[in-house]
């Protein structure tokens, strides 16, 4: 009996333990790696345009005759090494630019035969100027060469939705939630170049609704460092650029975070989500921001958070289907496209956007 009440009272205090270091800011999760908690309702609220540095705005003008025909939007978009590659994933057309605009190729055939691709879900270039698509309907992976030939195509053996190169040789790739082929239940898999899965990392739970995105993702790349998450997650899982998964940030809504029986049939209690605020997509997250959108109660909202100083500079709503807006990060540097006239634009910048042109700004954080 002596024993039964001993164990009892460790048990208590055990439990006591672990609820008492939920207050500490960093702590350890089930996936034994740090946990930063970031309190969205007591950090301090400033406006976007405080920590960017507008007066030293870049612009550059693509100058493609065709650029209309290649872009109607950018979905996703990176700098590498004095290259921009910009994807539209509804026309399926990945482009490449130099630094000052010009053209260069356009990457990747569209088909069903080899080497084609029918879906451009995702795309990601390595350190030696390699580009890989990620065809998520016809599940094969296709690898270009820094000529944008393509040199090698691989059928997975499972469904997912964004991929990401490393610095070791291998990949990651962000497997779809109704995945039934290998790493059926995990949301990432770390893969060689043939799709072969050496590990993966986080499971799904049964929260999920992939009849209902409310917005696409991806591995959020600020150079030395991936970010993962997919909507609905308040959880930031930070990767290294070997794959290794290194720290969580929890960003904490309060009484606004979504109720796990509100993630599934989504469409269904759409209302609800007027009392809701979640991450809708990430685009970096550094030694010091988070920069990415967030849904508060069905408006989205471009934002950076200072974790270091507890600041939130939040920009105004705009609409959910505007890609405009931070459509990407490089270098410190927050990326949006211009393709209407603006009275505080430069004349020049007016001038090629009145002849249907397309204008990249880059906008330097403070």
């Amino acid at each position: 009996m002596y024993r039964m009440k001993l164990k009892y009272v460790v048990f208590i205090l055990v439990l006591w333990a672990l609820g008492a270091g939920g207050c500490d800011k960093e702590r350890k999760n089930h996936l034994s790696v740090p946990m930063e908690v970031i309190d969205f309702t007591t950090l301090e609220m400033r406006v976007l345009s405080e920590i960017l540095d507008e007066k030293e705005s870049e612009y550059v003008l693509l100058k493609s005759g065709n650029v209309k025909e290649l872009l109607g939007r950018i979905d996703k978009m990176k700098v590498v090494d004095d290259k921009i590659y910009i994807a539209d994933t509804r026309m399926r057309s990945l482009v490449v630019y130099d630094c000052m605009g010009n053209y260069l190729a356009q990457v990747g055939i569209r088909g069903q035969g080899p080497k084609e691709y029918v879906n451009l879900s995702d795309f990601d270039v390595d350190a030696n100027g390699n580009v890989y698509v990620l065809d998520g309907r016809l599940n094969k992976m296709l690898q270009y060469n820094n000529d944008y030939e393509c040199v090698e195509e691989c059928m997975l053996p499972f469904e997912a939705d964004i991929l990401a190169t490393l610095d070791n040789d291998s990949l990651l790739l962000g497997l779809s939630s109704w995945n039934r082929g290998d790493g059926a239940g995990h949301k990432i898999a770390l893969v060689d170049k043939k799709g072969k899965i050496g590990q993966t990392y986080l499971d799904y739970d049964r929260f999920v609704d992939p009849a209902y995105w409310i917005s696409n993702y991806t591995f959020a790349d600020a150079g030395s460092q991936l970010a993962y998450n997919q909507t609905i997650d308040n959880n930031i899982y930070i990767l290294s650029r070997k794959g290794e998964l290194e720290k969580v940030f929890f960003i904490d809504f309060g009484k606004d975070n979504v109720p796990n029986q509100d993630k599934i049939d989504i469409e269904t209690k759409l209302k609800n989500y007027d009392n809701y605020c979640l991450i809708r997509k990430i685009l970096a997250v550094t030694d010091k921001y988070i920069i990415g959108f967030i849904w508060q109660h069905r408006q989205t909202k471009p934002f950076v958070i200072d974790y270091r100083l507890k600041k939130c500079y939040m920009g105004e709503a705009i609409s959910d289907i505007d890609r405009r807006v931070g459509c990407g990060y490089s270098n410190g540097t927050m990326i949006s496209y211009i393709d209407s006239e603006n009275e505080e634009l430069p004349d020049s910048v007016n001038q090629f956007v009145r002849n249907d042109g397309f204008v990249l700004k880059f906008s330097k954080l403070n």
